[in-house]
C-alpha cells in the first residue's frame, strides 16, 4: 500500500516516528542541494540540511495538513540557511569560492575526460557566480531553477508577492547570463 504525502505526515503526527524516514528520503537530495547552493560549502549544505530535516520533525504536530509539506520544509531550510550566512558574513567577509577551495564535484556517468575537465569547470563558474548573486536572488533561482518549485509555492515559501519573485528571478538569471557568456 502506497500512501500519500499527507498520510505520512498525519502517520507522524500521531506517533508512528518511522514514517518520517519517507520524507526524508523524499526530500534529502532536494534540500542539500539547495542548502549547497545557498551557503556553498559541502559540510554546512550537510548540516544545515540534515537541521531542517530535525526541526521539521519536532514541529511535524503542528504542521497543517492542508499545506504542501515541501513548502513548509523549504521555509524552515531557507530560514536556517540565511541564518548561517549572517552568522558566517560577522565572524569574516564571504569568499566568492568554496571556503575549502574545492570544486563541487559533477556526476560522472560517460568518462571522457575532456568533457569532464569541461563540465566541471562549467559548474565551478555556475556555483561562483551563484554566489555572487545576493541572498535574495540566490534563494529565488535555487528554488525555481534547482528545485522546480512554481512562482506560487516561492512566494509562500518566502512570504514575497508574487511580483517579487518573477522580478528578482528576473534579474538574477540576467546577473547570471552575464557572467556565463563566456561558458555558453
Amino acid at each position: 500500500m502506497t500512501l500519500t504525502e499527507q498520510e505520512i505526515i498525519s502517520r507522524c503526527q500521531q506517533g508512528e516516528t518511522e514514517y518520517y524516514e519517507k520524507l526524508v528520503n523524499k526530500y534529502k537530495r532536494s534540500a542539500y542541494f539547495y542548502a549547497l547552493g545557498m551557503v556553498g560549502s559541502v559540510e554546512d549544505a550537510l548540516d544545515l540540511s540534515q537541521e531542517a530535516f530535525i526541526r521539521a520533525y519536532r514541529s511535524i504536530k503542528r504542521f497543517k495538513l492542508q499545506y504542501q509539506f515541501k513548502n513548509w520544509f523549504f521555509r524552515i531550510l531557507t530560514n536556517l540557511c540565511i541564518s548561517h550566512l549572517r552568522k558566517r558574513r560577522r565572524r569574516a567577509e564571504v569568499s566568492t569560492e568554496d571556503k575549502e577551495g574545492r570544486t563541487i564535484p559533477v556526476p560522472d556517468d560517460h568518462f571522457n575526460p575532456h568533457l569532464l575537465l569541461e563540465q566541471k569547470e562549467i559548474m565551478r563558474q555556475l556555483w561562483k557566480a551563484l554566489s555572487e548573486l545576493g541572498d535574495k536572488q540566490r534563494e529565488i533561482v535555487l528554488l525555481r531553477d534547482f528545485q522546480g518549485l512554481s512562482y506560487k509555492q516561492i512566494s509562500e515559501i518566502l512570504e514575497i508577492p508574487l511580483g517579487t519573485v518573477m522580478s528578482r528571478l528576473h534579474q538574477a538569471r540576467s546577473r547570471l547570463r552575464a557572467k556565463m557568456a563566456e561558458f555558453m
